[in-house]
């Protein structure tokens, strides 16, 4: 036995109907229960509710005859229009290639490039190196700004008191 919500159905025959019913967040469950077997409904009734007749659907998608010429056209480019759109005028394609050879490096600076990375660049121990020697504190620097921090117990009650008269 299955229990479902507050129902128990016997899983085997009514599985399809249990998953149903949750969909259908258990509208008129009674129903259904007294008519599971109804549930699968009789034959092709369903079917036949739907289903249109067959020129109905062609009908209401198809366009009316002027319409449809009416989108062909407007799909269709004329043939030199696309071209004209999307190609570069000769001159304009000559300045694009000239700016980029402007900003595009020689091979000699490429080198030089390379060369001042590879020489700014840190060998691994270095970078250790310089990493902890900021960071790091001495041994008893902790320690000692700790215990500067720590009131002792009076002067944190009469600051206490001095800020609560404040408000």
């Amino acid at each position: 036995m299955k229990v479902h919500r507050r129902f128990r159905i016997p899983s085997e025959r009514f599985r399809s109907f249990t998953r149903r019913m949750t969909r259908n967040s258990r509208k008129n469950v009674t129903d259904t229960l007294m008519f599971s077997e109804d549930c699968q409904r009789r034959g092709g009734e369903h079917q036949e509710n739907t289903r249109r007749t067959r020129g109905e659907h062609q009908e209401n998608t198809r366009r009316t005859q002027g319409t449809q010429g009416e989108h062909e056209e407007n799909k269709r480019r004329t043939p030199g229009e696309q071209e004209e759109n999307t190609r570069r005028t000769r001159g304009e394609h000559q300045e694009h290639e000239e700016n980029t050879r402007n900003t595009r490096r020689t091979r000699g600076e490429q080198e030089e490039h390379k060369e001042n990375k590879r020489n700014t660049r840190r060998t691994p121990g270095e970078e250790e190196q310089e990493n902890t020697k900021n960071t790091r504190r001495t041994p008893g620097e902790h320690q000692e700004n700790k215990r500067n921090m720590r009131r002792t117990r009076g002067e944190e009650e009469q600051e206490h008191k001095r800020n609560k008269r404040r408000t």
